[in-house]
């Protein structure tokens, strides 16, 4: 993501945005912490949204897809945020 999208934040800062603004359109889907992924990394898992949203160091990446499981997901983020 890019500063811009996180109100000017990076890091835990930032990812915590990213979370709140996700929790906010997604109505209270089920969240899920991914433990070896970045510093920190939640899948969100509803109708109306699937979502894994990771926080590297001072970068936040989200991965969002409709449907999306939580290995394929983590499978694919775990690529993206070792090329970051």
């Amino acid at each position: 993501m890019r500063s811009s999208d996180v109100n000017g934040l990076s890091g835990k800062a930032a990812f915590d945005y990213a979370l709140e603004a996700n929790r906010r359109f997604s109505a209270g889907v089920p969240e899920e912490r991914i433990s070896g992924l970045g510093d920190n990394a939640i899948f969100l898992s509803g109708a109306a949204l699937n979502g894994l949203i990771v926080q590297d160091g001072s970068r936040v990446v989200m991965l969002v897809g409709n449907p999306m499981s939580k290995d394929g997901a983590t499978s694919l983020m775990k690529l993206v945020v070792a090329k970051l």
